[in-house]
C-alpha cells in the first residue's frame, strides 16, 4: 500500500510516500521441453533442479558441451601463450564466487570436473548454466555460439557459396571489409544528401542497413574477388557495386533469412557467459552475487539487509530477475515526470553538467524503478559529486570504500523522505556512525509522468504512444532516453537494500550496424581508454529482423504506434542529440539481444593487427 502526502518540492510534482515491503514477482514455471534442455547440458547426475538455486553441474558428456569446452580450452591457452596479452575471458571474481567456480590458471575447479576441461571452460559453462536456468532456449544459443567461435585465421580470403558468412572470415578479409564498410556508408551517406544531416528532428534520414545477403555479395566479389569500390573519384565504382549487388540478390545463393535481416556488431576485449546483455543487466546479477555467500545463504556483513530467502528467489531465476529489474529501470527513464525541472535534468547528460542521476529499486510499488538526481550546487550533492570522481581515479580498495560512503548518502537521503520498508531500518541504522555532513541537493524521485497508468504495462510499447501521442515530443522523449546511453557518464545505479553502487548505469545493449565504427572496440580497455595488448580481440555479430529497426522516419511516417518497446532496436544516429550517437551508428536494444538474434562470433587475436 502507497500513503502519499505532499512535500516541499524540489520539483513540481515530488512526492514524500510511506512504501511496503512487496512480493518478489511471479515468475514463469519451466515448461516441460525447458527442463529436458537445460538437463542435457547441466545436471550431469540428475541431483539438480532447473527451477532451484542449486549450483548446476555442467554434463561433460554432450556433444555441445564438449564442443564449448574444446574451443575455449583452446583459446585460453592460445591467449595465455601471448606474452603481454589481456585475458579474453572475464566473469566478474563475485559472479564466480557466488557460483563456486575461477577463471584463474590457478584457481580450483568445481568437484568432478574433468581433468582435460579448464578452469575458463568450467567456469563459463556453470555460469552461463545458472545465468540462464530460467531462459534454456538462450542457453542453448549461448552454448552454440562458444562452440561455434570462429577463429580468424591469417590466410588469404576465399568463398564457399555453400557455407555461412561468417565462418569463412580471414584476416585479410577482415581488415578489407572495415575498409569497404567505411567507403560504403560515406557513399551512401553522401547520395542521400542534406536529408543525412537534418540533425536533432524528425525529418532526418539515415543510411540504410547491410543485410547478410548483401554480406554474402561483398564476401565473394569484394573480399575474395577482385572488385574494388573507390571512395571518391566518379560514380561508376558504385555504380557497379549497386548493379551487381541487385543481380546477386536477384539469384540464388542467397537464403530468405539472409535477406530478412540486418547485421549489427559489437566489439569487445573479452567474452563472458552475460555477452551481449546491457550492462544494467549484469549489474544486477552483480547486486545478488555481492550479497550472497551461495545462491541460497545471504552474505553476513554490516549492512547487508537481503535475506536467504532473496538469494534464493534471484537465482532460481536470474534470468527473469534481472529483466524485471532492468525493465523498472528502463520505463524509469521513459516516464519521468513531464515537469521543466526533470526535463533539465534528464537533457544534463554531459560530463560537467552538475547533474548525476541514480537507478535505485521500484521503492513506490508501481512496476517503475525510483531514482536520485544529485545537483552539485547544493552541498550533499557536491559531496556525492566529489567522491564519485575519486573513486574514479583510485585504486580498487580505495574505490570500494569511497562507493559505500556515496551510497550512505543516498541511503540517508531516501529515509529523510520517504519513510521505507521496515526490512531497510538495519541498512538506516548502520550509517549511525557514518560521517555526513548534510543530505541537501540529494533528492528522492518516486513519482512519473501524470498521463502513464500502471495498466500500460501490459501493452508492447508500455503506454509510450499513450503518454506521447504528439510525434515531435515522443522524438524528444526517446533522444533523451538513448541520450542518457551513449553519453551515459552521469547515469548510476545503486540498490539500497544491499548497499551496491555502480557508475555509468545502461539498460541498453547498443551494436553498430556498419562494422568499421566496432572494430575500435575488439581491443582490450578501449572504452575504459586504456591501452590494450596490440590485438583484436572480439567482433559479435547479430542479426535484427528488417522491421524491428526503428528510426526517425518510422515515426514521422505512422505514429502513435504501439511498437515492442522492449524488442526494438532504436537508432542512435536519428533519435539522439549526442555528438556521440551520429558517430557510432549504432541500434540500441533493451536488455540483451534475444537468441534468435545471435548471429556468429569471431576472434580476430589470431589476425594480425
Amino acid at each position: 500500500m502507497i500513503q502519499i502526502s505532499k512535500a516541499q518540492g524540489w520539483a513540481a510534482g515530488l512526492t514524500a510516500i510511506t512504501v511496503a515491503a512487496t512480493a518478489a514477482p511471479a515468475m514463469a514455471a519451466p515448461s516441460a521441453a525447458d527442463v529436458a534442455m537445460w538437463n542435457r547440458y547441466c545436471n550431469r547426475d540428475g541431483s539438480v533442479r532447473i527451477n532451484s538455486a542449486e549450483i548446476p553441474k555442467p554434463n561433460y558428456t554432450n556433444a555441445l558441451v564438449k564442443g564449448v569446452v574444446a574451443k575455449l580450452n583452446h583459446l585460453d591457452v592460445s591467449n595465455e601463450s601471448d606474452e603481454g596479452a589481456q585475458r579474453t575471458f572475464y566473469f566478474y571474481g563475485d559472479i564466480e564466487k557466488v557460483y563456486g567456480v575461477s577463471s584463474s590458471p590457478t584457481g580450483a575447479k568445481p568437484a568432478g570436473t574433468p581433468a582435460d576441461v579448464n578452469a575458463v571452460s568450467a567456469a563459463f559453462l556453470t555460469i552461463a548454466c545458472g545465468e540462464f536456468r530460467d531462459n534454456p532456449k538462450m542457453l542453448e544459443r549461448k552454448l552454440k555460439w562458444a562452440k561455434d567461435i570462429v577463429v580468424v585465421p591469417e590466410q588469404r580470403q576465399d568463398y564457399d557459396p555453400s557455407k555461412p558468412v561468417w565462418p569463412q572470415v580471414t584476416g585479410p578479409g577482415y581488415r578489407k571489409l572495415l575498409e569497404m564498410s567505411e567507403t560504403l556508408y560515406s557513399l551512401r551517406q553522401r547520395e542521400l544528401g542534406a536529408a543525412a544531416n537534418a540533425s536533432h528532428t524528425l525529418d532526418q534520414r539515415v543510411v540504410d542497413g547491410i543485410t547478410n545477403c548483401e554480406y554474402r555479395y561483398i564476401l565473394k566479389e569484394y573480399l575474395a574477388g577482385d572488385n574494388e569500390l573507390e571512395a571518391w573519384g566518379g560514380p561508376e565504382s558504385f555504380n557497379a557495386y549497386k548493379r551487381g549487388l541487385a543481380e546477386f540478390e536477384a539469384g540464388d545463393e542467397c537464403s530468405q533469412d539472409e535477406k530478412d535481416h540486418y547485421i549489427e556488431f559489437r566489439g569487445d576485449g573479452n567474452f563472458k557467459a552475460q555477452s551481449l546483455e546491457s550492462n544494467a543487466f549484469i549489474w544486477n546479477t552483480r547486486v545478488f552475487s555481492k550479497g550472497c555467500e551461495t545462491p541460497k545463504k545471504r552474505k553476513n556483513v554490516a549492512g547487508n539487509i537481503l535475506t536467504d530467502k532473496d538469494c534464493e528467489n534471484y537465482f532460481k531465476a536470474p534470468w527473469q530477475s534481472r529483466y524485471e529489474l532492468t525493465k523498472q529501470g528502463a520505463l524509469r527513464l521513459f516516464f519521468y515526470p513531464s515537469t521543466p525541472e526533470m526535463e533539465r535534468v534528464m537533457k544534463a547528460y554531459q560530463r560537467g553538467s552538475g547533474v548525476l542521476v541514480l537507478i535505485t529499486e521500484d521503492l513506490s510499488g508501481d512496476g517503475v524503478a525510483d531514482m536520485v538526481v544529485i545537483d552539485r550546487n547544493q552541498a550533499g550533492g557536491r559531496k556525492v559529486l566529489e567522491l564519485r570522481a575519486q573513486a574514479e581515479g583510485g585504486n580498487p580498495a580505495t574505490s570500494a570504500k569511497l562507493r559505500k560512503e556515496i551510497y550512505g548518502y543516498i541511503l540517508k537521503a531516501a529515509s529523510e523522505q520517504i519513510t521505507l520498508p521496515a526490512s531497510y531500518n538495519a541498512a538506516v541504522a548502520s550509517l549511525a556512525s557514518a560521517t555526513i555532513t548534510s543530505t541537501d541537493g540529494i533528492k528522492l524521485v518516486t513519482n512519473v509522468d501524470s498521463a502513464w497508468k500502471p495498466e500500460y504495462l501490459s501493452r508492447p510499447d508500455k503506454g509510450l504512444s499513450l503518454v506521447f501521442p504528439d510525434k515531435a515530443k515522443a522524438w524528444d522523449r526517446l533522444a533523451t532516453v538513448l541520450d542518457r546511453h551513449t553519453d551515459w557518464y552521469m547515469i548510476d545505479m545503486a540498490n539500497l537494500k544491499i548497499g551496491f553502487y555502480q557508475p555509468t548505469y545502461s539498460p541498453w545493449v547498443a551494436s553498430s550496424y556498419y562494422i568499421h565504427e566496432s572494430d575500435a572496440f575488439t581491443r582490450p580497455g578501449y572504452a575504459m581508454g586504456q591501452p590494450g595488448d596490440g590485438h583484436r580481440h572480439w567482433m559479435y555479430v547479430q542479426k535484427v529482423r528488417k522491421p524491428n529497426w526503428f528510426k526517425a522516419e518510422t515515426m514521422k511516417a505512422d505514429w502513435p504506434k504501439n511498437i515492442d518497446l522492449l524488442n526494438t532496436w532504436f537508432d542512435e544516429t536519428t533519435f539522439s542529440r549526442s555528438g556521440l550517437g551520429a558517430s557510432e551508428k549504432a541500434w540500441d536494444r533493451f536488455g540483451s539481444a534475444d537468441h534468435t538474434e545471435i548471429e556468429a562470433n569471431l576472434w580476430l587475436f589470431e589476425s594480425e593487427e
